[in-house]
């Protein structure tokens, strides 16, 4: 099998800077979860507690990240570049959307626009097939957290 080395990085500690910063970071993402969840109650016998389902996906994250960091030492990879903004400033307009329609505009209209936000995170987007995606998104939300799971959460704005 032919490696394709990249010359700039011949030598070099970390092989994969790229990988390797962006393990890092998921790696505090995740131990800044296990803290902010170390309060929350456990899993006692069969029931799950409050804090199970942040810790268990806290605890695969930082798992994932340190597999991440240790081959990003052996394997070659990509030299860190630069990165744009709009798509983590978009996704992070959306949820913040999402906090606070949820309450004032109802499940089925805040779920349509914060997909409708977060589809425009892509420079390559259409708005025709974001406004169906958003729709069906929607629809499906609605479907699956109002009626299956039955959330509290008003399917319509009390206007």
């Amino acid at each position: 099998m032919v490696r394709n080395e990249n010359p700039n990085l011949r030598g070099r500690f970390i092989k994969s800077p790229q990988d390797f910063c962006g393990a890092l970071f998921l790696l505090a993402v995740a131990l800044i979860s296990l803290w902010l969840v170390a309060p929350l109650s456990e899993a006692t016998g069969f029931q799950m507690g409050t804090g199970t389902a942040p810790r268990l996906f806290a605890v695969f994250l930082a798992a994932t990240s340190a597999v991440v960091i240790v081959r990003s030492f052996f394997f070659e990879g990509l030299p860190i570049q630069g990165f744009a903004l709009r798509g983590p400033l978009t996704i992070l307009g959306s949820v913040i959307f999402f906090a606070l329609a949820i309450r004032p505009l109802g499940f089925a209209l805040t779920a349509f626009v914060t997909t409708l936000i977060a589809s425009f995170a892509s420079s390559e987007v259409r708005v025709r097939e974001a406004l169906v995606f958003s729709f069906g998104l929607a629809v499906f939300c609605c479907l699956v957290f109002i009626y299956a799971i039955r959330l509290p959460f008003s399917l319509w704005p009390a206007w």
